[in-house]
Protein backbone atom coordinates (compact mmCIF):
# COMPACT_ATOMS: atom_id res chain seq x y z
CA UNK A 1 0.00 0.00 0.00
CA UNK A 2 1.38 3.43 -0.88
CA UNK A 3 2.17 5.85 1.90
CA UNK A 4 -0.58 8.37 2.57
CA UNK A 5 0.40 12.02 2.53
CA UNK A 6 -1.50 14.98 3.89
CA UNK A 7 -2.64 15.84 0.37
CA UNK A 8 -4.01 12.36 -0.31
CA UNK A 9 -5.30 11.51 3.16
CA UNK A 10 -9.03 10.69 3.21
CA UNK A 11 -11.15 13.68 4.24
CA UNK A 12 -8.03 15.82 4.50
CA UNK A 13 -10.14 18.85 5.39
CA UNK A 14 -11.05 17.15 8.66
CA UNK A 15 -8.63 18.25 11.44
CA UNK A 16 -8.47 14.64 12.67
CA UNK A 17 -6.70 13.70 9.42
CA UNK A 18 -4.33 16.63 9.04
CA UNK A 19 -1.38 14.78 10.60
CA UNK A 20 0.00 11.31 10.00
CA UNK A 21 1.58 8.88 12.41
CA UNK A 22 5.00 7.25 12.03
CA UNK A 23 3.47 4.69 9.66
CA UNK A 24 2.03 7.35 7.38
CA UNK A 25 -1.54 6.72 8.50
CA UNK A 26 -4.00 9.48 9.46
CA UNK A 27 -3.37 10.47 13.07
CA UNK A 28 -5.96 11.34 15.68
CA UNK A 29 -3.73 14.18 16.83
CA UNK A 30 -5.23 17.65 16.63
CA UNK A 31 -3.23 20.85 16.40
CA UNK A 32 -1.72 23.43 14.12
CA UNK A 33 0.50 22.72 11.13
CA UNK A 34 3.87 23.52 12.70
CA UNK A 35 5.54 24.04 9.32
CA UNK A 36 3.53 27.25 8.92
CA UNK A 37 3.83 28.55 12.50
CA UNK A 38 5.93 31.61 13.41
CA UNK A 39 9.48 30.85 14.63
CA UNK A 40 9.51 29.64 18.22
CA UNK A 41 11.91 32.48 19.12
CA UNK A 42 9.14 34.98 18.34
CA UNK A 43 6.70 33.06 20.52
CA UNK A 44 9.17 32.90 23.42
CA UNK A 45 9.86 36.62 23.17
CA UNK A 46 6.13 37.36 23.26
CA UNK A 47 5.30 35.25 26.30
CA UNK A 48 8.39 36.33 28.23
CA UNK A 49 7.24 39.91 27.81
CA UNK A 50 4.40 39.02 30.20
CA UNK A 51 5.56 40.20 33.60
CA UNK A 52 2.80 38.42 35.53
CA UNK A 53 3.60 34.73 36.14
CA UNK A 54 -0.07 33.74 36.08
CA UNK A 55 -0.54 35.35 32.65
CA UNK A 56 2.64 33.64 31.43
CA UNK A 57 1.29 30.28 32.63
CA UNK A 58 -1.98 30.74 30.74
CA UNK A 59 -0.16 31.71 27.54
CA UNK A 60 2.30 28.82 27.96
CA UNK A 61 -0.52 26.32 28.34
CA UNK A 62 -2.38 27.63 25.28
CA UNK A 63 0.76 27.47 23.15
CA UNK A 64 1.58 23.94 24.28
CA UNK A 65 -1.95 22.82 23.49
CA UNK A 66 -1.80 24.31 20.01
CA UNK A 67 1.50 22.49 19.38
CA UNK A 68 0.09 19.15 20.50
CA UNK A 69 2.04 19.17 23.80
CA UNK A 70 0.10 17.78 26.75
CA UNK A 71 0.56 19.11 30.27
CA UNK A 72 -0.53 17.43 33.47
CA UNK A 73 0.35 16.92 37.10
CA UNK A 74 0.98 13.28 37.96
CA UNK A 75 2.25 11.85 41.22
CA UNK A 76 3.08 8.14 40.95
CA UNK A 77 3.23 5.68 43.86
CA UNK A 78 7.06 5.88 43.91
CA UNK A 79 7.23 9.65 43.47
CA UNK A 80 9.83 11.58 45.45
CA UNK A 81 8.24 13.50 48.30
CA UNK A 82 9.37 16.87 46.93
CA UNK A 83 8.33 16.25 43.31
CA UNK A 84 6.04 18.90 41.83
CA UNK A 85 4.48 16.27 39.54
CA UNK A 86 4.68 18.36 36.35
CA UNK A 87 4.67 16.20 33.23
CA UNK A 88 4.93 16.96 29.52
CA UNK A 89 4.07 14.70 26.63
CA UNK A 90 3.68 14.89 22.87
CA UNK A 91 2.93 12.40 20.08
CA UNK A 92 5.69 10.94 17.92
CA UNK A 93 3.86 11.67 14.68
CA UNK A 94 5.00 13.20 11.41
CA UNK A 95 5.51 16.58 13.10
CA UNK A 96 7.92 15.43 15.78
CA UNK A 97 10.92 17.04 14.06
CA UNK A 98 9.15 20.43 14.21
CA UNK A 99 7.65 19.90 17.66
CA UNK A 100 10.75 18.76 19.59
CA UNK A 101 12.81 21.97 19.24
CA UNK A 102 9.76 24.06 20.08
CA UNK A 103 9.12 21.92 23.13
CA UNK A 104 12.76 22.22 24.29
CA UNK A 105 12.75 26.01 24.04
CA UNK A 106 9.41 26.31 25.79
CA UNK A 107 10.68 24.26 28.73
CA UNK A 108 13.87 26.34 28.88
CA UNK A 109 11.74 29.48 29.03
CA UNK A 110 9.51 28.01 31.73
CA UNK A 111 12.47 27.12 33.93
CA UNK A 112 14.24 30.47 33.59
CA UNK A 113 12.02 31.93 36.31
CA UNK A 114 10.88 29.66 39.21
CA UNK A 115 7.62 31.56 39.62
CA UNK A 116 6.61 30.60 36.06
CA UNK A 117 6.72 26.90 36.84
CA UNK A 118 4.90 27.48 40.14
CA UNK A 119 2.17 29.44 38.34
CA UNK A 120 1.75 26.71 35.72
CA UNK A 121 1.44 24.04 38.41
CA UNK A 122 -1.16 26.14 40.24
CA UNK A 123 -3.09 26.61 36.98
CA UNK A 124 -3.12 22.89 36.17
CA UNK A 125 -4.12 21.96 39.71
CA UNK A 126 -6.91 24.54 39.88
CA UNK A 127 -8.33 23.27 36.59
CA UNK A 128 -8.29 19.67 37.86
CA UNK A 129 -5.65 18.51 35.39
CA UNK A 130 -3.92 16.18 37.85
CA UNK A 131 -3.80 12.61 39.11
CA UNK A 132 -2.39 11.78 42.54
CA UNK A 133 -1.61 8.07 42.66
CA UNK A 134 0.43 8.11 45.88
CA UNK A 135 -0.92 5.76 48.55
CA UNK A 136 -1.39 7.08 52.04
CA UNK A 137 1.47 6.40 54.43
CA UNK A 138 -0.74 4.58 56.93
CA UNK A 139 -4.09 2.83 56.90
CA UNK A 140 -5.45 5.25 59.49
CA UNK A 141 -4.49 8.24 57.34
CA UNK A 142 -6.31 6.62 54.40
CA UNK A 143 -9.39 5.89 56.52
CA UNK A 144 -9.59 9.40 57.97
CA UNK A 145 -9.19 11.12 54.58
CA UNK A 146 -11.52 8.81 52.70
CA UNK A 147 -14.38 8.78 55.18
CA UNK A 148 -14.17 12.56 55.54
CA UNK A 149 -15.14 13.00 51.86
CA UNK A 150 -17.99 10.50 51.87
CA UNK A 151 -16.14 7.31 51.00
CA UNK A 152 -16.98 3.92 52.52
CA UNK A 153 -14.90 0.87 53.39
CA UNK A 154 -16.75 -2.39 52.91
CA UNK A 155 -15.85 -6.02 53.54
CA UNK A 156 -18.03 -8.81 52.13
CA UNK A 157 -18.66 -12.18 53.85
CA UNK A 158 -15.69 -13.70 51.99
CA UNK A 159 -13.33 -11.02 53.27
CA UNK A 160 -13.13 -9.07 50.02
CA UNK A 161 -12.37 -5.35 50.40
CA UNK A 162 -14.21 -2.63 48.50
CA UNK A 163 -13.88 1.14 48.91
CA UNK A 164 -16.75 2.79 46.99
CA UNK A 165 -17.71 6.43 46.86
CA UNK A 166 -20.95 7.84 45.50
CA UNK A 167 -20.32 8.68 41.84
CA UNK A 168 -22.43 11.78 42.24
CA UNK A 169 -19.87 13.18 44.67
CA UNK A 170 -17.27 13.00 41.91
CA UNK A 171 -19.30 13.71 38.78
CA UNK A 172 -22.12 16.17 39.57
CA UNK A 173 -21.38 19.70 38.43
CA UNK A 174 -22.20 21.21 41.83
CA UNK A 175 -20.07 18.62 43.62
CA UNK A 176 -17.10 19.26 41.31
CA UNK A 177 -17.38 23.02 41.86
CA UNK A 178 -17.52 22.49 45.61
CA UNK A 179 -14.53 20.14 45.55
CA UNK A 180 -12.50 22.54 43.40
CA UNK A 181 -13.19 25.45 45.74
CA UNK A 182 -11.94 23.37 48.67
CA UNK A 183 -8.73 22.30 46.90
CA UNK A 184 -9.99 18.94 45.55
CA UNK A 185 -9.99 16.92 48.82
CA UNK A 186 -12.62 14.51 47.51
CA UNK A 187 -10.89 13.83 44.21
CA UNK A 188 -7.48 13.48 45.84
CA UNK A 189 -8.81 11.03 48.43
CA UNK A 190 -10.49 8.95 45.72
CA UNK A 191 -7.25 8.83 43.69
CA UNK A 192 -5.02 7.97 46.62
CA UNK A 193 -7.35 5.34 48.06
CA UNK A 194 -7.06 3.31 44.85
CA UNK A 195 -3.41 2.60 45.64
CA UNK A 196 -3.91 2.50 49.39
CA UNK A 197 -6.35 -0.40 49.02
CA UNK A 198 -3.49 -2.65 47.92
CA UNK A 199 -0.82 -1.36 50.30
CA UNK A 200 -3.00 -1.34 53.41
CA UNK A 201 -5.51 -4.05 52.51
CA UNK A 202 -5.21 -6.11 55.70
CA UNK A 203 -5.40 -3.08 57.99
CA UNK A 204 -8.39 -1.63 56.13
CA UNK A 205 -10.25 -4.91 56.37
CA UNK A 206 -9.46 -5.16 60.08
CA UNK A 207 -10.65 -1.58 60.69
CA UNK A 208 -13.92 -2.16 58.83
CA UNK A 209 -14.66 -5.30 60.81
CA UNK A 210 -13.64 -3.78 64.16
CA UNK A 211 -15.11 -0.29 63.84
CA UNK A 212 -17.69 -0.62 61.08
CA UNK A 213 -21.31 -1.67 61.21
CA UNK A 214 -22.04 -5.40 60.92
CA UNK A 215 -24.88 -5.64 58.41
CA UNK A 216 -27.54 -8.32 58.39
CA UNK A 217 -26.22 -9.88 55.17
CA UNK A 218 -22.81 -10.59 56.69
CA UNK A 219 -21.09 -7.52 55.29
CA UNK A 220 -19.21 -4.88 57.28
CA UNK A 221 -19.42 -1.20 56.42
CA UNK A 222 -17.25 1.59 57.78
CA UNK A 223 -18.38 5.10 56.96
CA UNK A 224 -18.49 8.55 58.50
CA UNK A 225 -21.20 8.83 61.06
CA UNK A 226 -23.58 11.80 60.73
CA UNK A 227 -23.09 14.54 63.28
CA UNK A 228 -25.34 14.27 66.29
CA UNK A 229 -28.21 16.75 66.36
CA UNK A 230 -27.71 19.56 68.87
Amino acid sequence: MSKITRATAPNSSNPRNWFLDENGQPSNHRGVDLSTEPPIEEIITAIEALSDAAEYAIAFRVICSSYGIDLQLLWTPDEEADSDGLRFGYPFDIQVAQRKPRFDQLVESLDREPERRDALISLLFASGHFNDCRPYETAQEAIDAYLAVGGRIIVDPKGKLDCPIDAGLLLRHEAIAEDRAAGWPRRIAAHRMLNSEHRHRAALIAAAMADGEALSNGWYELKRQPAAAS
